[in-house]
């Protein structure tokens, strides 16, 4: 008999010459030419780890590859580089058989490529392995040309033949996200997406409050070209807004007056920036927020019309108003290409204004919050906080331009570029009418089932959607509407499924990021309320993660330059392994990315000891 360590070493080797099999077959299959390239020692590589290296592809080139080993010791092969914005894939975190993405938490299957979550839409290439007599691992990789970065999913076609008819309303996150998944999922019915929009549709509008210097014009962050759509067979009705839904009659009204069928119909319609205008019914208003050089940041026109307003005037006094994720990326964006507090500086202030003590407060906690204002202070940006706006003001020399802000404690700040980061309104009318479906008041959207299902064959996702959340830790957080873009993108994908007739619950980790002045915020989770934030590392330093308790529960985690550890924490909430308070508690420093390693191997191994009992 052999001893146990034998008998593990055994089982081992066996499960990489299983998986090498599989994977030269795959190979052969696809009949494409691979030669055989020698990396390291199998055995060098730790379960649940990965292992960058450079290597001399077989054409002369040299290419990043990725060696990642799972946690009952199978190899797998791919490049070092995320296909969602090409950062690097070392030391993301391995669970089951995927890998995440440490910076922005896109997840990928090791077998075959593919998407499993995050916001990433091309696949992974991955390359056969194998283990030879030496101890070695050898990659087969492309013999005729260059080695792969990214893997375009398989899709279907439109078919003349298949009369059903999916239609989709808005053109966000969700509807992208949503329309991919129809047809990598062999749907091969009409798609028609309508977009009250009459130009941009379905691009990142996470860069526009962070790279807002970077002119983000819609050909440069589209999520797909614009060929893209007509190739799959789906029909853009841009400029066409959807004024009604009948869920008993399956229809959509539009307002060209047509009344259009469907079989199915996901409503993805997000909603439009708070702009504190009068003249818009959003519940309240500033006056003055209708003068010129007032804007919001929710498309790319709006972010270049912010970057040109700064360059217009000399060394121009800057006003945000609002201290959450959009105001604080603005801020950081226009004060880093600003050059604020430089002698050359093209900007000559930069204040945010914000209705609480510290900014993020609501979602971070005012430990973190305090963190971000120190960095931006450090800047040279400037806080009022703990009040909001009360009027804006034109300037002397023109009646049509804003000059001023006036706050609450009724002092007032010089504004030549006002931006308002207050949220965005629910687009929520074309649903109030429709039977059966629960718009809730207050903005707080449309309730939908576990499946995102509104009404029979009607789906709701995205920003306007009310949804249960599985990984609640209290009666607080049984429901939730967020406005999170990586959580639009995993609702699209789950309502499609459920278009199709897969009955899956929606039951994804939310994750967010935020980037401001070369520092990194992530967050997995979510809180609505907690007991205590608990701080492990530095937040002066700055490298930190937060904990979010609600007793003896972590409700979520973020974190302050160490993306792993958040990626580690929603990983370990949807395996339904988060370690307790208590155990977070036990370590000056708990590493979760660690803690997910040692969970996902000793899991591996008993499961491995059960099936040899």
């Amino acid at each position: 008999m052999l001893a146990r360590g034998a008998l593990a070493s055994s089982r081992a080797a066996s499960a990489l010459r299983s998986h090498a099999r599989a994977m030269a077959s795959a190979a052969a299959s696809s009949g494409s030419p691979v030669s055989l390239v020698k990396t390291v020692l199998a055995d060098s590589i730790k379960p649940a780890s990965t292992h960058p290296l450079k290597v001399t592809a077989p054409g002369g080139s040299e290419a990043s590859l990725l060696l990642v080993k799972g946690a009952s010791g199978e190899l797998y092969a791919t490049v070092n580089k995320c296909t969602h914005y090409g950062l690097p894939l070392a030391g993301g975190t391995v669970a089951d058989c995927s890998i995440s993405c440490p910076f922005h938490g896109a997840q990928f299957d090791l077998r075959t490529g593919d998407i499993e979550d995050g916001p990433a839409f091309d696949k992974l290439p991955v390359f056969p392995v194998t283990v030879q007599a030496d101890g070695f691992a050898y990659v087969a990789l492309p013999a005729d040309g260059p080695v792969p970065t990214a893997v375009s999913p398989a899709y279907c076609h439109a078919r003349p033949t298949d009369g059903r008819h999916f239609v989709v309303v808005g053109a966000g996150a969700a509807s992208h996200a949503a329309v991919e998944e129809l047809r990598k999922r062999g749907f091969e019915g009409r798609i028609t997406v309508f977009s009250k929009e009459s130009a941009a549709h379905h691009y990142d509008r996470t860069v526009l409050s962070k790279n807002m210097a970077a002119g983000a014009t819609p050909a440069k962050i589209q999520l797909r070209p614009e060929e893209w759509w007509g190739a799959r067979g789906v029909e853009l009705r841009l400029g066409t807004e959807v004024t009604a839904v009948d869920p008993a009659a399956k229809t959509v009204t539009t307002s060209a007056g047509e009344t259009v069928p469907y079989d199915a119909c996901l409503c993805a319609t997000s909603g439009p920036a708070r702009t504190l205008r009068a003249d818009r019914s959003e519940g309240f208003s500033v006056p003055g927020a209708e003068l010129g050089g007032v804007f919001v940041c929710r498309e790319p026109a709006d972010s270049a019309a912010i970057a040109a307003a700064v360059k217009a005037r000399p060394r121009p006094d800057v006003v945000v108003i609002g201290s959450s994720f959009i105001g604080m990326e603005a801020a950081a964006a226009i004060a880093t290409s600003g050059k604020l507090g430089a002698e050359d500086a093209t900007v000559g202030s930069v204040t945010v204004v914000g209705m609480e003590a510290e900014p993020f407060e609501r979602v971070l906690g005012p430990d973190l919050g305090a963190a971000m204002r120190a960095l931006h202070e450090a800047r040279g940006v400037s806080f009022r906080m703990g009040t909001s706006a009360s009027a804006m003001a034109p300037r002397p020399d023109d009646a049509a331009a804003v000059g001023s802000v006036t706050l609450k404690d009724g002092s007032s700040l010089p504004a030549d570029v006002v931006v308002v980061g207050a949220g965005i309104i629910p687009a929520l009318g074309y649903l109030e009418s429709a039977a059966g479906v629960e718009v809730l008041p207050r903005a707080g959207g449309v309730k939908v089932d576990s499946r995102l299902r509104a009404a029979e064959d009607l789906f709701v996702c995205g920003d306007i959607a009310r949804f249960p959340y599985a990984q609640a830790v209290d009666d607080s957080h049984r429901e939730l509407r967020l406005e999170h873009w990586d959580v639009a993108i995993a609702h699209g994908r789950t309502a499609a499924r459920n278009m199709l007739g897969d009955d899956v619950p929606f039951d994804a980790v939310p994750f967010f990021w935020s980037g401001q002045l070369g520092k990194n915020i992530r967050y997995a989770g979510n809180a609505m309320r907690w007991d205590e934030a608990l701080v492990q590392g530095s937040l002066a330093t700055p490298k930190a993660t937060v904990f979010y308790c609600c007793g003896d529960k972590v409700a979520a985690v973020a974190t302050l330059q160490d993306d792993p550890q958040a990626v580690a924490a929603r990983d370990l909430m949807r395996l339904g392994k988060m370690p307790s308070v208590a155990q977070i508690k036990a370590e000056a420093k708990f590493d979760l990315a660690a803690y997910l390693k040692k969970v996902t191997t000793t899991a591996t191994a008993a499961g491995a000891a059960a099936s040899e009992a």
